[in-house]
């Protein structure tokens, strides 16, 4: 697939592993697969487990993933960066991923 273009978009760790815990209880995936408990009645133990759980650590490790996406995809086809971009600047991030597309990134963003 010589001309895929890959988006990687980072979270802050912390609020990816609470955001991917709570995902976790909500579908009951994981160790809160045979949960009944509302979210209310988790233990501080159950959430530590979750979150030490090879599943939800997987998906955190960034370098990782990067390493394996790396292995079979050039550089070049690979744009890396971060979630809170999208809150943050969404209007640059934009910009910065239809450049990556090649796509004409001159586009009124102003109802951004």
């Amino acid at each position: 697939m010589p001309d895929v273009k890959l988006i990687f978009l980072m979270r802050e760790p912390i609020s990816r592993a609470w955001s991917h815990a709570k995902h976790c209880h909500r579908f009951r995936e994981t160790n809160f697969a045979s949960c009944t408990a509302d979210f209310a009645s988790i233990t501080d133990n159950q959430w530590r487990d979750n979150l030490a759980h090879d599943w939800p650590l997987a998906h955190g490790d960034y370098l990782g993933q990067l390493r394996r996406w790396l292995s079979v995809f050039p550089r070049e086809q690979l744009y890396v960066g971060f979630y809170e971009s999208i809150a943050r600047r969404p209007k640059s991030l934009l910009r910065d991923l239809f450049t990556f597309l090649g796509v004409d990134a001159d586009v009124d963003l102003s109802r951004l």
